[in-house]
């Protein structure tokens, strides 16, 4: 019989999945240092071979187990297995696994003698809504079309998994700090084989900014770093605002430090205080070279720059 084959590295380094091929078939390498070996049949999908593989994390266990304590193991072992079929729709799968002694016994394999992950569990129904105004609605339907639930499919949980993370880091770089889930759950019907997922997401009101307080500004005019600024009280709150706000100031070049930083800790009435904190560059600089030219000799450059001769930012070179 043919293994997809998982093979222990005694070289350190970072953990890496890729696939290539060898004479006995395709083989996933694992690189994470000295660590036990994975064995899968050939015949499996990328994706299943690499969720087992993922799920078992046997990169992670020593060597030095004893393979009596792995084998007492096996049936949460067996579990984990299951859970990564589980996670692509497999609920129906069967396996075999056996622990061997492998590089003389200096470490050992876990084997996955036979895997039958049997028909996927399909999508019979999907019910996915997005609660709120259209303001809210118009934001979060790109994360739902890009997620691709739909009917007819095989189950895959890591799309579901994905689509709610995508909605959560959406709201809350967006200000929707008081977003939930209304209803959240895939029901499996065995007997059928089929599911039905159920996604009801309240994103609930958007949250503004609140006064914005800059600090560090002197001696430059206040009025003339809010013109900069452009954001105002009572706006949309926007993590996309807050970085487009550092980079105009970061654009004047009046600054080598700019902090930009909402306190979302102390927000009232569903406003965000925020905090703008600046370090002024140096007043004067100084630049200079020395040069030759073949056609005028040697030359020198000297060049001054005052960045803010006043209050209103005008610079003298």
């Amino acid at each position: 019989m043919k293994f997809w084959t998982f093979p222990r590295q005694r070289t350190a380094s970072v953990l890496l999945l890729a696939l290539c091929h060898s004479l006995s078939g395709i083989v996933l390498a694992q690189t994470a240092g000295a660590s036990p070996q994975l064995t899968l049949p050939l015949g499996l999908s990328e994706a299943v071979a690499q969720n087992i593989a993922a799920h078992l994390q046997l990169a992670r266990q020593s060597c030095d187990e004893p393979l009596a304590n792995v084998r007492r193991r096996l049936p949460e072992i067996s579990a984990q297995v299951d859970q990564a079929l589980q996670a692509l729709g497999y609920y129906n799968a069967t396996h075999i696994l056996q622990v061997n002694p492998i590089n003389e016994g200096n470490c050992w394999e876990l084997q996955v003698v036979s895997l039958n992950p049997g028909l996927p569990v399909t999508v019979s129904q999907v019910n996915i809504q997005v609660q709120g105004d259209a303001e809210a609605q118009a934001l979060f339907a790109p994360a739902v079309a890009s997620a691709n639930l739909i009917s007819g499919q095989a189950l895959d949980q890591g799309r579901y998994e994905e689509l709610k993370n995508a909605l959560i880091s959406l709201a809350m770089d967006e200000g929707y700090f008081d977003a939930r889930f209304e209803r959240n759950e895939i029901a499996v019907d065995l007997v059928d084989n089929n599911s039905v997922i159920e996604l009801i997401f309240n994103p609930g009101s958007r949250y503004h900014f609140g006064l914005i307080s800059v600090e560090g500004e002197a001696p430059l005019d206040s009025k003339m770093i809010m013109r900069m600024i452009e954001t105002r009280e009572g706006d949309p709150y926007s993590s996309t605002e807050l970085a487009a706000l550092r980079g105009r100031l970061d654009a004047s070049q009046y600054f080598r430090s700019i902090q930009v930083a909402p306190r979302l800790g102390q927000s009232a009435d569903q406003s965000v205080p925020i905090d703008v904190m600046l370090q002024l560059q140096p007043r004067h600089a100084w630049t200079g070279g020395l040069g030759f030219s073949t056609d005028t000799g040697p030359n020198a450059r000297l060049s001054y720059e005052n960045r803010y001769v006043n209050s209103a930012g005008h610079t003298l070179r």
